[in-house]
């Protein structure tokens, strides 16, 4: 039987304490919850992750009052891989590759973006704004890459500050007539209970509490599919 087929990214970033900083011996794909929610669901997956990423602004030091947008999530979703070719001197996207949408079919997409952008936004209204501006400009890209996909936009995790932005976002969408599209929150990690990961990250234990929550959402979503 044909698997379903599941776009995400992230990765779980493990460490004895919330001191240690990442590093390949912290960061480990195959216990992150995007990696075993397409395990609970059966699904084939693709991740698109950037660490410090954000829609509006990636993380800032918060003595920092400019928005960091000179790489965000509309920089690198659309093409194969932005980064490399920067690297090698093709800097510039009308010198990159598009990514070819046709070559991963995703049935659900898992969209999790706003923690990076609260180092910025701050709970100030008007950044508050800009933040929903760029969300919703993002959630078009993908929308436009993928008319038939259902998407889930999910945050929370790390902080929930721009919980409200999301959802109203989403609502504005669905009023405007995108019925496949839904705003899944999570809750903020349990760190005394569950524990930490590096820099203050998810920890295992969040991982599958959140693997849980997707996983089961995205699976009525896939009976709903008749899938």
């Amino acid at each position: 039987m044909e698997k379903n087929h599941l776009d995400a990214g992230s990765f779980l970033i493990h460490a004895p304490c919330a001191e240690v900083g990442f590093s390949t011996e912290t960061e480990e794909p195959l216990r992150g919850y995007a990696y075993n929610t397409a395990i609970a669901c059966d699904a084939d997956y693709q991740f698109v992750s950037w660490s410090g990423m954000g829609v509006v602004s990636g993380y800032v030091d918060e003595t920092i009052e400019e928005p960091n947008d000179s790489w965000v999530f509309k920089d690198i979703y659309p093409y194969t891989d932005s980064g490399v070719e920067n690297t090698l001197g093709r800097e510039g996207h009308e010198n990159h590759q598009k990514w070819d949408f046709s070559r991963f079919v995703p049935q659900v997409i898992v969209f999790a973006e706003g923690t990076n952008d609260h180092s910025w936004t701050r709970k100030k209204p008007e950044r508050c704004l800009a933040f929903e501006e760029k969300y919703a400009e993002m959630a078009g890209i993908i929308r436009e890459n993928n008319p038939d996909a259902y998407i889930v936009c999910t945050y929370g995790v790390m902080d929930d500050p721009l919980k409200d932005s999301i959802a109203a976002v989403v609502d504005r969408l669905r009023a405007a007539g995108d019925t496949k599209i839904e705003f899944l929150p999570l809750a903020p990690q349990d760190q005394e209970n569950d524990g930490v990961g590096a820099d203050w990250h998810p920890s295992a234990k969040t991982h599958q509490k959140m693997t849980e929550i997707l996983s089961k959402r995205i699976n009525t979503i896939f009976e709903e599919m008749g899938l």
